[in-house]
């Protein structure tokens, strides 16, 4: 939890920088908008790596959670079916 947070800010940190830098730089308006263009893209790339990361360990922490009702109600079946 704490990774993904640093993850998270590193990434704003990084956009808000590089619109900064742009904003402040001596571009022409459509050369400016262009890079906006491509920064914001991946940006938006970063999050989508982001949430794909989060996706999977939700997913990796459900399966886990299956698995261990699964191995919780399984010896207690066993054990009336011997009885």
């Amino acid at each position: 939890m704490k990774t993904d947070k640093i993850i998270t800010a590193f990434i704003v940190g990084a956009g808000i920088g590089a619109v900064l830098g742009i904003l402040l730089a001596p571009d022409k308006g459509s050369e400016t908008r262009a890079q906006l263009k491509e920064d914001a893209s991946k940006l938006f790339e970063g999050l989508e790596d982001l949430m794909y990361q989060g996706k999977t360990q939700l997913q990796d922490l459900a399966n886990q959670v299956m698995q261990t009702v699964v191995d919780k109600v399984s010896p207690e079946e066993e054990s009336e079916e011997n009885v």
